[in-house]
């Protein structure tokens, strides 16, 4: 889907069965944010049940270690988790969590989350948001990479080395 600026969002509909293994989902994801980064697109947008729970994304809910795991994964690659209200509600054990992520390399590329009921007999909320189409263009940086061997010549160095006090 290209946005105002010329540039392509990815979009992923995901699902994670709750007996599938978190760090086997992790790799899949891992695959698909490769392909995009490989294609160009822009922005990458993965949403639907992650069947995880992590108590920094919804206040009343339990941590869990697959939530854990999945925390850890966006954090390491720069990926943001935008819900941050109950998406399933059990009933009969009266409990609610938030299951159903959005997920983004861009923040403010996803905004007007709303949650709505659920679809007809559904213990999932449906969930719509709006994409901004006109984010900023973001300030290219170059990377300069060298060798830890490189990095210890210099320290060992008296002029680059930090005084001590």
């Amino acid at each position: 889907m290209p946005n105002k600026v010329n540039k392509f969002v990815f979009l992923c509909l995901c699902y994670r069965p709750q007996d599938r293994q978190t760090l086997a989902f992790c790799s899949d994801l891992e695959d698909i944010y490769d392909y995009t980064s490989d294609k160009g697109y822009y922005n990458v947008i993965f949403i639907g049940d992650f069947n995880c729970r992590y108590n920094e994304w919804y206040d009343l809910d339990i941590y869990n270690i697959q939530g854990g795991i999945l925390k850890t994964y966006f954090d390491t690659k720069g990926l943001h988790q935008l819900l941050i209200f109950a998406t399933r509600f059990d009933i009969e054990h009266n409990r609610s969590s938030c299951l159903d992520l959005i997920v983004t390399n861009e923040p403010a590329f996803v905004t007007s989350i709303t949650q709505h009921g659920p679809i007809s007999n559904s213990d999932h909320t449906a969930i719509s948001f709006d994409i901004n189409s006109k984010i900023p263009k973001m300030a290219c940086f170059t990377r300069h990479v060298e060798s830890i061997s490189h990095i210890k010549e210099q320290l060992a160095q008296p002029s680059t080395r930090m005084r001590q006090n």
